[in-house]
């Protein structure tokens, strides 16, 4: 009659107010819950999926994989609905960008190739923003642009100028000797 709820349990009654639930203040964490990367070499169209991204170390990408999504979700079980969302690829762009209400994902399209840190963090209704959650990702520079690719093409250029030096050197020997 006064708006109580009764259990009946293994160990007894128990009695539930709801009038006494209070909302919690405590800032929402986040949950890293799925990964997707669309686009393979050549344009192609596969791509790779995965969830449980809350166990990745990091994410690694190849140079063809130039789309890819990270999913998440906040343990904010009241008014889920009304859970705010920002995100940022620190190395790329150092500043928060809110998410549209509703949405649970951030995709990315053409990063180039670099080492970045994925951040998320969300704002329960009327609350403050809860602690950060990370992702570091990794996108591999194609082959042409890799650190040894860039030494071998040093060393190539210092081989032909090289060369070339040598044989300007031998052309003018050999010509200073025809004129003697």
């Amino acid at each position: 009659p006064k708006g109580e709820v009764f259990f009946g349990g293994l160990l007894g009654l128990v009695m539930f107010d709801p009038r006494d639930f209070r909302a919690s203040v405590r800032p929402p964490g986040v949950t890293l819950t799925e990964f997707a990367v669309f686009g393979g070499r050549g344009g192609q169209s596969g791509g790779r999926v995965g969830t449980n991204a809350a166990w990745l170390g990091g994410l690694e990408l190849a140079p063809g994989e130039s789309i890819w999504r990270i999913g998440f979700s906040t343990m904010e079980f009241l008014g889920p609905q009304h859970a705010r969302y920002q995100f940022r690829l620190v190395g790329l762009n150092d500043a928060w960008l809110d998410l549209p209400d509703g949405q649970h994902a951030a995709t990315f399209t053409h990063v180039p190739a670099g080492t970045y840190t994925f951040a998320v963090r969300a704002q329960a209704a009327g609350g403050d923003f809860g602690p950060e959650t990370t992702l570091p990702v990794t996108i591999l520079a194609p082959w042409w642009r890799r650190p040894w690719a860039l030494a071998a093409y040093a060393i190539g250029t210092v081989l032909v100028l090289a060369t070339v030096a040598w044989r300007v050197r031998r052309n003018f020997a050999l010509r200073a000797r025809q004129q003697a």
